[in-house]
């Protein structure tokens, strides 16, 4: 008999946020964008106290748009993402065996085959299988146990080295 793991998950907002602060800031043009904002940031809380106030605030709001405006974006994003697609509501079931994945919602059914999986990434409290450089599935950890090791494991067996990245 094959072997396969199936597993029940349902995504969160906050599931979601993670994906998509992941997705935005381990890029190049996140961590610049983060960096700048934060250089604003300092830059306008250092320079208040001199003659050019407008200057110091204007790098104070434009620090204010990179760290903090930003993220809130992403929540608003991810909250409107999960609320409003009727395919991340209620319980997603993954079915991991040999030859790839089966997701599974009620009566309908997806199969994405090992092959055509671009990357799996496992970070602290989700797991993301990439189908491409922009899409991913989201897997929640917190309701897999040891599940998540496992899945990891059949990622790392099925996938190149440099296709998984992460615990």
């Amino acid at each position: 008999m094959e072997k396969q793991l199936k597993v029940d998950v349902t995504i969160t907002v906050n599931d979601m946020f993670r994906f998509l602060l992941f997705h935005n800031y381990c890029r190049l043009s996140g961590i610049i964008g983060f960096v700048f904002g934060l250089a604003c940031f300092v830059l306008g809380i250092i320079r208040y106290d001199a003659t050019n106030t407008k200057f110091s605030v204007a790098l104070l709001f434009i620090g204010f748009v990179f760290v903090v405006l930003q993220p809130a974006i992403l929540y608003s994003k991810a909250k409107a993402q999960v609320k409003g697609n009727k395919a991340l509501q209620g319980t997603l079931t993954y079915i991991f065996y040999e030859q790839g994945i089966d997701v599974c919602k009620e009566e309908q059914k997806a199969t994405v085959l090992w092959s055509d999986i671009y990357k799996v990434v496992g970070l602290k409290t989700i797991i993301l299988i990439y189908t491409n450089p922009v899409h991913a599935n989201v897997i929640s950890k917190r309701e897999l146990g040891d599940d998540a090791k496992h899945i990891m494991e059949y990622a790392k067996e099925h996938l190149s080295r440099h296709q998984v990245k992460g615990k």
